[in-house]
């Protein structure tokens, strides 16, 4: 993993935790994405299990 974006996750706030990698929380996310409609997803707040 490149040094910088390790520095900069560090000092951010990562929505994943710490179990995913970031390869794995995109792909996750994309199936999520591609299974929906954009608006199953308005005004709503909600967690992923990812």
């Amino acid at each position: 993993m490149p040094k910088d974006y390790v520095e900069q996750r560090a000092g951010g706030y990562d929505i994943t935790g710490s179990r995913l990698d970031a390869g794995t929380a995109m792909e996750e996310l994309l199936l999520i994405w591609l299974a929906s409609q954009a608006s199953d997803w308005i005004n709503r707040l909600e967690w992923l299990p990812l």
